[in-house]
């Protein structure tokens, strides 16, 4: 199992930065946040090609981060995430905007479309939410490929609460290109 510690907030109050003010690779974090490196070396040394592919796109993808999201597990047409729900992230009827987890739900479903090894854009989706989320919820989005052809990939993807109820049920499919992921020796 692999997890990831990400962009967080010290403090739920706090305004989240501007697209800008996002950290890069390179650069120094604003203050008040956290980016740490996404997985941990499995104990004896090398991560999958799946796990690769997918540090390589969180490492790219300033979102996510925000978002707050952990990498738990990664395998080829799977992925399972976890994120905890920030005050920001409410809506006016005080409960999480969809969009949150509409958005945890798409980066397992882009995760997981892409751990083949091809590149896999989305080109439909949809999710239905079954419950209310609340600030201080913890997330769990787990997504599996339901159906797999040369150009098209189905997957669906269950959120649901750390402590049991699902709250969102996604499903997507991707295109596939020709495009196979390049990743350097030193992606480890």
């Amino acid at each position: 199992m692999f997890k990831v510690s990400t962009v967080f907030f010290e403090n739920s109050d706090q305004k989240p930065p501007a697209p800008d003010e996002w950290p890069l690779k390179k650069d120094a974090p604003p203050e008040g946040l956290f980016y740490l490196r996404p997985f941990t070396k499995r104990q004896h040394g090398m991560k999958t090609k799946a796990q690769r592919i997918v540090q390589r796109m969180y490492d790219n993808d300033p979102f996510s981060q925000w978002l707050g999201i952990e990498v738990l597990e990664v395998g080829e047409g799977f992925c399972r995430l976890r994120m905890e729900v920030r005050q920001e992230m409410l809506n006016g009827f005080g409960i999480a905007h969809g969009g949150i987890t509409y958005s945890l739900a798409d980066s397992a479903f882009a995760f997981a479309s892409n751990s083949h090894g091809r590149h896999a854009v989305s080109i439909e989706t949809g999710i239905s939410h079954t419950r209310a989320v609340q600030t201080g919820d913890v997330l769990l989005a787990e997504a599996h490929v339901q159906h797999l052809s040369n150009r098209l990939g189905v997957y669906e993807v269950q959120v649901r609460r750390e402590d049991g109820p699902v709250v969102g049920l996604f499903k997507g499919t991707v295109f596939r290109k020709d495009r196979q992921w390049q990743l350097d020796a030193e992606e480890d």
